[in-house]
C-alpha cells in the first residue's frame, strides 16, 4: 500500500509542479519568467512538504502485530 501511495504522490507532485510552471508562464511574459516560474514551483513544493511533515509526526512509532 505504501508503494502505491509513493507512485501516486510522485505523479501528483510532478503534475502539480508542471501546472504551476505552465500557469505562471502563460500569464507572465517577461524575460525572467522562466526563472521565476521555477522559483514559484520550488516554493510550493517546500510549502506542501512542510505541511505533510505535520501529520507524519502523529503516525504511530510501532506497528501492532
Amino acid at each position: 500500500m505504501a508503494r502505491i501511495f509513493q507512485n501516486l504522490g510522485g505523479a501528483f507532485g510532478s503534475a502539480l509542479v508542471a501546472t504551476i510552471i505552465s500557469s505562471y508562464l502563460s500569464t507572465h511574459h517577461t524575460s525572467l519568467a522562466n526563472i521565476i516560474a521555477y522559483q514559484h514551483a520550488f516554493w510550493w513544493s517546500v510549502l506542501l512538504t512542510g505541511l505533510m511533515i505535520i501529520p507524519s509526526i502523529f503516525l504511530p512509532k510501532y506497528v501492532e502485530k
